[in-house]
Protein backbone atom coordinates (compact mmCIF):
# COMPACT_ATOMS: atom_id res chain seq x y z
CA UNK A 1 0.00 0.00 0.00
CA UNK A 2 1.68 3.85 -0.94
CA UNK A 3 -0.19 6.65 0.87
CA UNK A 4 -1.16 9.38 -1.13
CA UNK A 5 -0.68 12.93 -0.28
CA UNK A 6 -3.40 14.53 2.23
CA UNK A 7 -4.04 17.09 -0.53
CA UNK A 8 -4.97 14.37 -3.09
CA UNK A 9 -6.75 12.15 -0.56
CA UNK A 10 -8.69 15.30 -0.05
CA UNK A 11 -9.46 15.72 -3.96
CA UNK A 12 -10.52 12.30 -4.40
CA UNK A 13 -12.35 11.12 -1.63
CA UNK A 14 -13.31 14.08 0.42
CA UNK A 15 -15.93 15.34 -1.54
CA UNK A 16 -18.42 17.86 -0.06
CA UNK A 17 -16.39 16.94 3.38
CA UNK A 18 -13.06 18.66 4.53
CA UNK A 19 -10.53 16.01 6.32
CA UNK A 20 -8.76 17.05 9.37
CA UNK A 21 -5.57 15.08 9.96
CA UNK A 22 -4.74 13.72 13.30
CA UNK A 23 -1.02 13.43 13.90
CA UNK A 24 -1.50 12.43 17.66
CA UNK A 25 -1.62 8.50 17.92
CA UNK A 26 -3.45 8.49 21.38
CA UNK A 27 -6.08 10.88 19.89
CA UNK A 28 -6.70 8.50 16.67
CA UNK A 29 -6.60 5.67 18.70
CA UNK A 30 -9.12 7.31 20.95
CA UNK A 31 -11.55 7.81 18.19
CA UNK A 32 -11.44 4.83 16.67
CA UNK A 33 -12.46 3.26 20.05
CA UNK A 34 -15.17 5.60 20.66
CA UNK A 35 -18.83 4.75 21.12
CA UNK A 36 -19.83 8.56 20.22
CA UNK A 37 -22.60 8.89 17.34
CA UNK A 38 -19.85 11.30 15.36
CA UNK A 39 -17.59 7.94 14.80
CA UNK A 40 -20.64 5.69 13.22
CA UNK A 41 -20.19 5.26 9.48
CA UNK A 42 -17.26 2.74 8.85
CA UNK A 43 -14.69 5.29 11.20
CA UNK A 44 -12.25 3.44 12.52
CA UNK A 45 -11.71 1.75 8.85
CA UNK A 46 -8.98 2.51 6.18
CA UNK A 47 -9.61 4.81 3.14
CA UNK A 48 -9.61 2.18 0.20
CA UNK A 49 -5.55 1.56 -0.35
CA UNK A 50 -4.72 4.87 -0.06
CA UNK A 51 -2.89 4.43 3.00
CA UNK A 52 -5.33 7.03 5.38
CA UNK A 53 -7.84 5.75 8.34
CA UNK A 54 -11.13 7.37 8.73
CA UNK A 55 -11.15 8.49 12.59
CA UNK A 56 -14.36 10.46 12.94
CA UNK A 57 -17.25 12.60 11.49
CA UNK A 58 -19.01 14.78 13.38
CA UNK A 59 -22.42 16.05 12.38
CA UNK A 60 -22.59 20.24 11.57
CA UNK A 61 -23.83 22.44 14.17
CA UNK A 62 -25.62 23.93 11.92
CA UNK A 63 -27.18 23.59 7.97
CA UNK A 64 -24.35 26.25 6.83
CA UNK A 65 -21.47 24.38 8.32
CA UNK A 66 -19.13 22.48 6.32
CA UNK A 67 -19.08 18.74 7.06
CA UNK A 68 -15.37 17.37 8.13
CA UNK A 69 -14.16 13.79 8.68
CA UNK A 70 -10.79 13.66 10.69
CA UNK A 71 -8.23 11.16 9.16
CA UNK A 72 -4.96 9.81 9.87
CA UNK A 73 -2.34 7.91 7.81
CA UNK A 74 -2.31 4.11 8.55
CA UNK A 75 1.24 4.11 9.74
CA UNK A 76 -0.07 6.40 12.93
CA UNK A 77 -2.39 3.41 13.90
CA UNK A 78 -1.69 0.35 11.62
CA UNK A 79 -0.71 -2.30 14.36
CA UNK A 80 -3.77 -1.23 16.69
CA UNK A 81 -5.77 -2.82 13.75
CA UNK A 82 -3.90 -5.96 14.75
CA UNK A 83 -4.58 -6.68 17.70
CA UNK A 84 -7.98 -4.50 17.91
CA UNK A 85 -11.38 -5.55 17.32
CA UNK A 86 -10.72 -4.54 13.40
CA UNK A 87 -8.29 -6.87 12.48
Amino acid sequence: MRTCTFQKLQLVWGGTRKFVEVTDREQAISYIKSKASCCWGGCGQRIGSTGWVMLATPSPMTKDDQPIAFVCKDSLVGDWFKCGPYG
